[in-house]
């Protein structure tokens, strides 16, 4: 009985999921602005909402700063589910490419003045980042979890000053409220209770089902596990962990526990070590550009993150064996010491002579 409930609310699910699916493009009648200081006359907000894509005289760009943005409001609000960058098709610019590592944030009342910063840390903000550099006349299309809002700002997120040029923004999505689902956290439509009950949802009290989601907070059961903050969407980051959550945790404490076979570093100071001479060191360090011993940057970026406890083994491990080439140090000046004494008693008995 309890597959069959299972997969009764799965078919909902997939139902719920397949109905929501607007793929109004919502953007092209809204009002554009960007950040302060236009590139010039030809390069305003509006240039990014009218719906010329890669033309190379068409394109908006805010002043040259740390966090250029653009923005457009929508005039009402709407359950957005996709947004679409595009970079300009400039043949001359090859190289030059400056729509990359930007956020983009949606919100139901204009940001205003705020800074990035401010706007990140907002827990009731939703935002998401993309770090990957659009390539000439390319676009990057990037999945909303049917947000509702009005705002959509795109805001850039740079090292060094620098230009954000801006071919086109496309926002698409449901207009108006989106319609009762059985995963959407609340009591409406013909339900009698929340997600359940009515023509078109299971029975309350017929059991939990795994594939609610509630509002953009929780969405439990669509592997397995609890997702927070997360859209339905599987990136395949959470595969094999009971609990996901984007965005961070913040805690007073925090324990993990050494996995069984894991043990601690303490074999580093057992008198079979061999420490890697300096000399090898400095030459592992100069041709891979990582410590021996630790992943690469690379590799962590392929493989999704690090496991907790395997890197602080690693980082005590590292420690340890830097307290053994002080300890090996010192004992090396102890040693050059006593020969500068014995070639100082050398010099002086020499004089005397």
């Amino acid at each position: 009985m309890k597959f069959f409930l299972l997969l009764f609310s799965f078919i909902i699910f997939i139902v719920d999921l397949l109905s929501s699916q607007c793929n109004t493009l919502l953007s092209q009648n809204g009002i554009s602005s960007q950040s302060p200081g236009d590139y010039d006359s030809n390069s305003k907000a509006n240039k990014s909402n009218n719906g010329i894509i890669n033309d190379l005289y068409d394109w908006s760009c805010p002043g040259v700063s740390l966090n250029p943005y653009w923005e457009v409001d929508l005039l009402n609000s709407n359950n957005i589910t996709q947004v679409v960058v595009y970079n300009r098709n400039c043949p001359p610019c090859v190289g030059l490419e400056r729509v990359k590592n930007f956020t983009v944030f949606i919100t139901s009342s204009p940001l205003g003045s705020v800074d990035i910063a401010t706007a990140s840390n907002n827990g009731s903000i939703y935002k998401q980042t993309n770090n990957i550099s659009i390539a000439n006349g390319a676009a990057v299309t990037l999945t909303i979890p049917n947000i509702n809002g009005r705002y959509v700002r795109i805001w850039a997120q740079y090292i060094v000053q620098d230009y954000f040029n801006l071919s086109e923004v496309q926002v698409f999505g449901c207009t108006g409220s989106a319609p009762p689902t059985c995963s959407d956290g609340i009591k409406n439509g013909d339900e009698t209770g929340v997600d359940c009950g009515g023509s078109s949802c299971m029975p309350c009290g017929s059991g939990t089902n795994p594939w609610t989601t509630l509002g953009n907070g929780i969405y439990f059961g669509q592997q397995s596990g609890v997702h927070i903050g997360k859209s339905n969407t599987n990136t395949g980051s959470e595969n094999g962990y009971n609990l996901f959550v984007k965005g961070g945790i913040k805690s007073e404490k925090f324990k993990v526990e050494l996995p069984s076979n894991g043990g601690w570093a303490d074999f580093v100071f057992q008198k079979d070590y061999k420490l890697l001479p300096l000399r090898q060191l400095d030459s592992y360090i100069k041709q891979y550009q990582h410590l021996p011993n630790f992943p690469s940057e690379k590799s962590i970026m392929e493989a999704g993150g690090y496991e907790m406890s395997d890197i602080i083994k690693r980082q005590q491990m590292s420690i340890e064996e830097l307290h053994l080439y002080i300890i090996d140090l010192e004992l090396q000046i102890q040693k050059v010491r006593g020969l500068e004494k014995r070639l100082a008693d050398l010099e002086r008995i020499l004089r005397k002579q």
